[in-house]
């Protein structure tokens, strides 16, 4: 059995015993022996990952990836949230008819912040379940504790564990295959103990920092100012064009917008207009070809006794079929188009006041 040695700094309260393994085995080995002892206040340290050592120390599996999955659950859950109230519930649009809101397009946003929220959840978490960062830890005031960053290995048990007896747990640790044992002990100074001021420091003034930009936005979004914008970026907002609100000098009205200009249509609207496409005999002989393709498929009974009336808007057409004898004696049985036009308006039944030549006339 190893001889104990005594820190400086001995009069501080025992924190525990700290006991040293030649081999990653014999590592996994002493820790199933304290394990099976009943021992739970204690943690095995080495300078890589042992495979084994978890079982043999019984740590349960880590619940961190329902934590995680719990993160990215409501990172989606309040992404589409997000998308909701903003889109659907407080600032709608029609945009070409679509929903306002629906899951297929909001997917993207939810997913990135799904990824976002459990990355920071496995990242914090891991560091909250180590209970990390410590600073400053009994086991550092060994200097022979300093070598598990390279070859050595560590089992330390605190003393407040149920189980912990110096003598009889440090017997124990000898048989499990420890080539070293020694009491720990906190420092006297309650100082050293403490976070150095500096880290604190560095906490509050990153804390501080982050917070700006929201403090910012949050004026911005609470006050009224006379001041134009400060523009971080010019080249994206004054670029070499014309928007339709912008003043102009071009123009002796100083306007940008010119509105709509007398005799002329806009592009891409020339074809909403008949009457513009086509002009008005274009247009005549357009409406009349599609008349008399729509006639020809009425049944003859219903086209001699009920006329069909179409409208126009300014114009109409009236389908109906002509049945009789020609002039040369050929028998009549066709369907007919005449196109009126009124002076005034007239009731549902189409009629116009005075007909003219094959043109359109408003119901």
């Amino acid at each position: 059995m190893a001889t104990h040695e005594e820190a400086n700094g001995a009069d501080g309260e025992l924190y525990g015993l700290l006991a040293e393994f030649d081999t990653p085995g014999e590592l996994v080995e002493g820790s199933r022996r304290v394990r099976d002892a009943g021992y739970t206040e204690f943690d095995a340290y080495s300078p890589f990952p042992v495979h084994g050592i978890d079982p043999a120390m019984g740590i349960k599996r880590t619940i961190l990836p329902l934590v995680i999955f719990g993160g990215g659950f409501t990172g989606a859950l309040g992404g589409l949230a997000l998308q909701w109230y903003c889109n659907a519930y407080s600032w709608g649009w029609n945009i070409s008819g679509k929903p306002t809101w629906s899951i297929p397009a909001n997917i993207p946003v939810a997913y990135e912040l799904a990824i976002l929220i459990s990355a920071l959840t496995a990242f914090f978490g891991m560091w909250a379940f180590n209970k990390l960062p410590q600073v400053w830890h009994p086991f550092f005031r060994k200097d022979r504790f300093a070598h598990v960053t390279d070859d050595a290995f560590f089992i330390g048990i605190q003393a407040s564990d149920r189980r912990f007896d110096a003598e009889k747990t440090a017997k124990l640790l000898a048989d499990a295959g420890a080539i070293h044992v020694e009491n720990v002990y906190l420092d006297p100074d309650p100082a050293k103990r403490a976070m150095p001021k500096w880290i604190t420091a560095f906490i509050v003034a990153s804390t501080a920092f982050a917070l700006i930009p929201f403090a910012i936005a949050a004026k911005a979004r609470n006050s009224k100012s006379s001041e134009p914008h400060i523009h971080i970026f010019p080249d994206m907002d004054f670029q070499p064009k014309y928007k339709s609100d912008q003043p102009m000098d071009e123009f002796a009205d100083g306007r940008e917008n010119r509105g709509e200009i007398p005799g002329t249509v806009a592009r891409g609207n020339l074809q909403a207009d008949d009457t513009f496409y086509h002009g008005l005999e274009g247009a005549l002989r357009h409406a009349s070809g599609y008349a008399q393709a729509w006639a020809a498929l009425q049944a003859p009974a219903d086209m001699a006794t009920n006329p069909v009336f179409l409208d126009a808007g300014e114009y109409a057409v009236v389908l109906w079929r002509q049945r009789g004898s020609a002039s040369d004696g050929r028998k009549l049985d066709l369907p007919a188009v005449n196109i009126y036009k009124c002076a005034t308006a007239r009731s549902s039944n189409h009629r116009c006041s005075t007909p003219t030549r094959r043109r359109f006339c408003n119901s």
